[in-house]
């Protein structure tokens, strides 16, 4: 039983080895088609799991983002009744509430958080990143795999490699990103996708 595994194996390492590399403009041609379906995603619900850490202090959370047109509500809560955080964001800026019923509010989403974590999470280029997009109006270089899809994305300071896409009705989306900016780092693991569902 071994032996055949490993020799079904070693015949997937060869076969993909043996893939002929496919010409830049042909990739180039399959993400702008990527990228217009997935801009077109104008509702989704993420559940997940988020880690983060900066200067010695760290995050580990359950993940539930909710986006919308009017905007984002993101659920971060801790493992063992750790307590729960709502991030609110929309065109008026940031409204952070705890578990406890407190409440903050703020122009800027990674200030107020790396204020209530001690981690400067960039929330208004993830809600972007997440999805395998570049946050738009801000410089990007990217380099793409195979079908066209983000494979690594260098922007504003971060560096944000995606490890694995799903098929979530008819859209790929990222199933696992990891994201460094200067000494934070910020990794996202998709259990479930629920495109067009905001909440």
């Amino acid at each position: 039983m071994r032996a055949g595994a490993a020799a079904a194996a070693l015949l997937l390492l060869a076969a993909c080895q043996s893939l002929p590399p496919v010409p830049e403009a042909a990739r180039e041609r399959a993400w702008r088609g990527h990228a217009a379906r997935l801009a077109a995603l104008e509702a989704w619900t993420l559940v997940g799991r988020m880690t983060a850490q900066a200067d010695g202090r760290s995050l580990s959370a359950s993940l539930r983002w909710h986006h919308g047109v009017g905007g984002d509500a993101i659920v971060l809560t801790a493992p063992l009744g750790g307590g729960a955080l709502r991030i609110e964001l929309d065109a008026a800026g940031v409204r952070l509430v705890a578990s406890d019923g407190g409440e903050r509010r703020a122009a800027d989403a990674a200030a107020l958080l790396a204020a209530e974590l001690g981690v400067a999470v960039p929330v208004e280029a993830l809600r972007y990143w997440v999805v395998g997009l570049p946050q738009p109006g801000a410089a990007a270089r990217r380099e793409l795999d195979r079908e066209g899809r983000l494979r690594r994305l260098r922007q504003g300071g971060w560096e944000v490699e995606y490890r694995g896409y799903e098929a979530a009705g008819p859209w790929i989306l990222p199933r696992v990103l990891f994201a460094r900016g200067g000494e934070a780092e910020v990794r996202i693991a998709v259990e479930r996708w629920r495109p067009g569902e905001a909440g």
